[in-house]
């Protein structure tokens, strides 16, 4: 059975402004966690790469933490996935919601104690983490194509191959004029024309870009 490997994230896009050293041209957000961070500038969105490893020990000064990227629009700001050295942390981001693309300890452990804001997520996802302490009225149940307005912003979940164990989603991601895809950790996404179909941008899982990413268990 095909399984995950952790690995970091992969950017390629059109038009896209981007700064690894933790500030942009509209000026610096403050760090919540004393971590430096990149961030993309899009024409609608500011995306902040909060953290990039997977669950894994190994990691340096702009590789440390697990994964979460911080999507700002409008003064809303939306967080993707929380792994679980968050843990104790989202407060200090302060986010109007989380949303989760699948239950693995790199990418949701950190709702582990609960959450100040709604989580959005599969059925399915919601199955794995059905022990966490979220406020059943903070539980928000996603479906597959089925658009999502969150904090002002267009979430579209499509399928991924990524673990059997903890079956996942990319979304495609709409804010204003700008499209981008976002898929942290992937095999294969299904229906992939359509989920690609005009972005801006594609955030991928960055284990793919120089060795194969299928693990397989004897």
């Amino acid at each position: 059975a095909a399984d995950y490997l952790p690995g970091s994230l992969h950017c390629h896009g059109i038009g896209t402004n981007i700064d690894t050293r933790g500030r942009s041209r509209v000026g610096a957000v403050h760090d919540p966690v004393e971590h430096r961070k990149a961030r993309i500038m899009l024409r609608d969105m500011k995306l902040t790469f909060l953290g990039t490893r997977g669950y894994i020990d190994a990691w340096n000064s702009r590789h440390r933490r697990h994964t979460s990227t911080l999507i700002s629009y409008r003064g809303k700001k939306v967080v993707i996935d929380c792994g679980e050295d968050w843990l104790g942390k989202l407060q200090a981001l302060k986010p109007h919601a989380i949303v989760i693309t699948h239950p693995h300890p790199d990418h949701a452990f950190g709702l582990k104690k609960g959450t100040p804001c709604p989580v959005y997520a599969v059925k399915k996802a919601w199955e794995n983490m059905r022990g966490f302490p979220v406020e059943q009225t903070n539980r928000r149940f996603l479906a597959i194509r089925d658009v999502e307005e969150i904090a002002g912003i267009n979430f579209e979940p499509f399928s991924v191959m990524h673990s059997v164990r903890a079956p996942a989603v990319g979304y495609r991601i709409q804010a204003g004029s700008t499209a981008i895809f976002y898929v942290p950790d992937v095999i294969r996404i299904y229906d992939r024309s359509r989920a690609l179909n005009g972005i801006q941008l594609y955030i991928g899982d960055g284990a793919t870009v120089n060795r194969p990413i299928l693990r397989r268990e004897k």
